[in-house]
């Protein structure tokens, strides 16, 4: 996926780029704006499609999957590095693995507990038999979001296995700056204020960082799974695993993840998630 310095194949990325997710990872003809036989391909060799698209695993093997990808995460700083690094670059891959990070820091070695009876699981939303991961939908994910759009444990785990490909990079003074400001804009919200509006508007105005809102959404949902952005009874991924897919939700409509969706502008920042995370960074003080 990676070469050297960590790039990418220019013409493979073209190619991920016009993947369509609502598809189910179909290809259509090159003249209805799919892709060509040779451009998929090229895009597979090349590591940033995958083929097939979809596999599936039980509950115990997509649990193991995950837990060996965080068995085999680097130092915390590895990822805020590269977060940050993302910001002012526009290597939305940069972005996408904090997030995936944070999320599996607390997720527990478990057996298939059933709610309520049903067929998913308590703990982490996973069903028995018949879970699916598709990698390239998850990957179009990291290069075009730069976030966690799919959050089953199966999909946490391939998000880092593809971030684990990266070479280390140290973000430069223009990424730090955009950093603090983002953290500036949170601390300044006022009261009522959530992330959700005028926070994205903001955002989006800081010099040296382009962002469409679904990306700076996936900033800001990032900063929540960090625990940096959290509400008082719901503190996020730094003290507990949440199964998202039965987390508190503001409203049954929202589409922004948990915990951020419950933060809102009194609650300013979590000290102490921020030092955590960025306390090494002097410019952000």
């Amino acid at each position: 996926m990676y070469s050297k310095e960590n790039q990418v194949d220019s013409r493979a990325l073209k190619s991920l780029l016009k993947f369509d997710p609502f598809s189910g990872g179909r290809y259509e003809a090159e003249s209805s704006g799919g892709l060509g036989d040779a451009e998929y391909k090229h895009a597979v060799q090349s590591g940033l499609l995958f083929s097939p698209n979809l596999i599936t695993c039980d509950h115990g093997s997509a649990v193991k999957r995950l837990l060996l990808a965080k068995k085999q995460c680097r130092d915390r700083k590895f990822y805020t590095d590269l977060f940050i690094a993302g910001l002012a670059s526009g290597r939305l891959d940069y972005r996408a693995g904090l997030p995936a990070y944070a999320i599996a820091l607390n997720f527990p070695d478990h057996k298939f507990e059933p709610l309520d009876g049903g067929p998913y699981c308590r703990v982490c939303g996973l069903q028995k038999e018949g879970n699916s991961l598709a990698r390239t939908d998850r990957n179009f994910d990291r290069f075009a979001a730069g976030g966690v759009i799919g959050a089953s444990p199966l999909d946490i785990a391939f998000y880092l296995e593809c971030h684990h490909l990266l070479s280390p990079v140290s973000p430069d003074d223009k990424s730090l700056k955009v950093m603090k400001a983002i953290l500036d804009i949170l601390r300044e919200a006022p009261p009522g204020e959530t992330a959700k509006k005028q926070v994205v508007k903001n955002v989006r105005k800081i010099p040296d960082f382009k962002a469409s809102v679904e990306q700076v959404q996936m900033v800001l949902e990032t900063l929540g799974y960090c625990s940096v952005l959290r509400a008082p009874k719901h503190k996020g991924y730094l003290h507990e695993f949440v199964n998202l897919g039965y987390a508190p939700r503001s409203s049954p409509r929202t589409d922004w993840r948990y915990p951020v969706d419950l933060w809102r502008g009194e609650f300013g920042l979590d000290n102490d998630a921020v030092d955590c995370w960025f306390g090494s960074y002097p410019l952000l003080d």
